[in-house]
């Protein structure tokens, strides 16, 4: 079927309509190499002829983006659960991260998102596998804890996991600091620092720009959608078949509206349907908000997020005197002091079933999260709260008021361990 291809009926939705309903695959694919062709026309030498060919080149880009729609998009299908075997879920770290996932790890600023993060793909890359292990053998190591125990070094090692690990904060010196002292202090990597080292894939990106923005040259309220940059991460984890891609942090690579519901699912389920297209668990950093109410949520954006992501956990500070719902506990008449101690936690539970259990932990010297060390949740919670306060200035006997995120606490322990 021939039909013209002019910039006056380029847009014409009849005109597309048939193209979609009548044209094959490989025509419409001439068509759109054709019109990219034609953008490379010479600007006449007058003002005039120059604006109208500025202005034709323009609605000639947009024709291609209209018919590359046409010829990827994806269609829709009924699917049968008809004969389909039964298939356990996977897990590259129960159950904080699951295979072929997208994973959102949260938590404010400073409180060691990142070294926790790169503590994980340690553990990935140096070859551990949890996938043998029975729910009791786990849970007799107290679960997920053994990672962040720092004289555990008898894991259960199989084939290295390659990691891809993306920064817009840090440089490559920064993290290569970093993994030297993850090596200085965990048994598990300094003892397996070769195969991390080789399958452990860091990608500076301070000069490449968000993963997710609204095109070269829309205003800001457009909708975003995958950039140049999250095509080529794809291919960079594609070719080193890479088992996880750490995206460090979302405020970075994000630029769409963090509040939006409809660009937090098409920002999540676009990551995670090529994750199960190439079986790539995606694993994303995300700083809080400072109100307590979204603090306890999870994250900034905490309604738009937690509907669209299927796995989340933080690393935030919490109060051993209050309770889930946020109210302290009260001695007399008046809120009992508080009492912060830093733990990750499972905040959504529909793969996980231990979400909402925590691990109390504590920050080293250089900033890398490990265990209390402590058997019992409160013992280990009381350890986490007083490695906080040696860092922090005594709390006075004024009563405790302020439920935001605003203390006295927060900066000198920030300080102390920067």
């Amino acid at each position: 079927m021939a039909i013209e291809i002019s910039i006056d009926n380029i847009l014409n939705p009849e005109t597309l309509e048939s193209i979609e309903q009548n044209v094959s695959k490989d025509v419409q694919r001439e068509m759109a190499v054709q019109l990219q062709r034609d953008l490379a026309i010479s600007l006449p030498e007058d003002a005039e002829g120059k604006a109208k060919v500025i202005r034709d080149r323009q609605v000639l880009i947009n024709g291609i983006k209209t018919l590359d729609r046409i010829v990827n998009r994806p269609q829709i299908e009924v699917e049968s659960l008809i004969d389909r075997p039964r298939v356990d879920r996977n897990w590259l770290l129960y159950p904080l991260l699951p295979a072929a996932e997208v994973t959102l790890c949260t938590g404010q600023g400073g409180f060691g998102k990142s070294f926790l993060l790169l503590q994980i793909a340690c553990l990935l890359t140096a070859g551990f596998n949890d996938g043998p292990l029975t729910q009791k053998e786990i849970r007799s190591m107290t679960p997920y804890h053994y990672f962040l125990q720092p004289q555990i070094k008898d894991l259960n090692y199989t084939k290295p996991s390659p990691v891809v690990y993306v920064s817009y904060e840090d440089n490559l010196d920064e993290i290569n600091r970093r993994i030297h002292y993850i090596f200085g202090r965990f048994a598990f990597a300094e003892s397996r620092q070769h195969e991390i080292l080789s399958h452990f894939h860091p990608v500076p990106m301070r000069q490449h720009g968000p993963v997710w923005a609204p095109d070269l040259g829309k205003h800001i309220q457009t909708r975003s959608q995958a950039t140049d940059a999250a095509h080529q991460l794809q291919k960079i984890c594609e070719a080193r078949k890479a088992k996880l891609l750490i995206i460090d942090p979302l405020s970075a690579g994000f630029y769409g509206d963090e509040n939006s519901k409809a660009e937090a699912y098409a920002f999540i389920n676009w990551w995670a349907a090529w994750g199960e297209d190439t079986q790539t668990a995606v694993l994303i950093s995300a700083h809080l908000p400072k109100s307590t109410e979204a603090r306890r949520s999870g994250y900034s954006g905490a309604a738009a997020w937690e509907g669209a992501v299927r796995s989340l956990f933080t690393l935030d500070r919490f109060d051993l005197n209050e309770n889930e719902e946020g109210e302290r506990e009260k001695k007399g008449n008046k809120n009992k002091p508080r009492k912060w101690y830093l733990a990750i936690k499972g905040i959504k539970g529909n793969y996980a079933p231990t979400a909402k259990e925590e691990i109390p932990v504590i920050r080293g010297d250089y900033g890398w999260i490990e265990h209390t060390q402590e058997t019992t949740l409160l013992a280990a919670q009381q350890a986490a709260n007083n490695a906080y306060e040696s860092n922090a200035p005594a709390p006075t006997q004024q009563e405790d008021t302020n439920d935001d995120d605003e203390n006295p606490y927060k900066t000198a322990f920030l300080q102390s361990n920067n």
